[in-house]
């Protein structure tokens, strides 16, 4: 596993992880997994607010709401949330392989990366 790609899912979870202080209260739930099958870095972050979705900053705009996500924007393959029941999870992945070991396959887009699965490691929770 590259190790630049453990930083990226370090910051993308430090990220995470304000928000749902900064906007919902606290994280309710935290998940750090590796998987195999699609070889990404699966961070997820829960909160008991589902109604508020995060939003995405823009970028030189003076108003700090959103700027975290434009860090996971970023620094993730892919990224999004899901509401259920009293409960929202805002996840983001990042590819879990080296960029040599990409090149070596002839995969270039993120699309490609996750659907290669170059990983072989087992999963973990943390």
């Amino acid at each position: 596993m590259d190790e630049d790609r453990v930083h990226d899912a370090v910051l993308i979870m430090t990220e995470l992880v304000e928000n749902a202080y900064r906007h919902a209260g606290g994280p309710r739930r935290l998940c750090v997994q590796l998987v195999r099958e699609s070889g990404v870095i699966r961070v997820e972050v829960e909160d008991r607010s589902p109604m508020r979705l995060p939003v995405l900053g823009r970028h030189g705009h003076t108003d700090s709401d959103g700027a975290g996500l434009l860090i996971v924007n970023r620094l993730s393959t892919r990224w999004g949330f899901r509401r259920r029941d009293a409960v929202k999870t805002v996840w983001a992945e990042v590819s879990a392989c080296r960029t040599s070991e990409l090149d070596a396959l002839g995969v270039t887009s993120p699309a490609e990366q996750i659907a290669v699965g170059v990983s072989r490691e087992a999963p973990c929770v943390l």
